[in-house]
């Protein structure tokens, strides 16, 4: 990898991130959630609120096509802690995570923190 070979490191992370979106295309997603947990460990070190999120709402998403719901919840729930810790205010992202964190509460029967979410 030329990133890796630059000590471009960031941008390591955005090939990381790209592959996994590739591997979760082709419906390979133990190879997402690999690529998408190295990929977020770059963005953690360095700090960028979207790349982060981002992160964390394809492996909640991946990890629920795995079928682990409970998983999926806690990587939809650390997204929005990053997104309200930095004051960081996408309304578009934060929509999206609180769908699915209610779409989680909902698979796991926990009908009224669904709707709260959902409301």
């Amino acid at each position: 990898h030329y990133a890796q070979k630059y000590g471009l490191i960031y941008f390591k992370g955005k090939f990381d991130i790209a592959l996994a979106k590739l591997k979760y295309l082709s419906k390979d997603y133990e190879g997402a959630q690999h690529h998408c947990l190295s990929a977020n460990s770059i963005f953690l070190k360095s700090g960028n609120v979207d790349d982060i999120v981002s992160c964390f709402v394809l492996l909640g998403i991946t990890t629920l096509k795995m079928g682990y719901v409970t998983i999926a919840l806690n990587y939809f729930i650390q997204g929005d802690n990053i997104l309200n810790e930095n004051n960081h205010m996408d309304e578009n992202l934060k929509a999206k995570i609180f769908y699915y964190i209610a779409f989680c509460y909902f698979k796991t029967g926990k009908l009224q923190q669904a709707i709260d979410y959902a409301l």
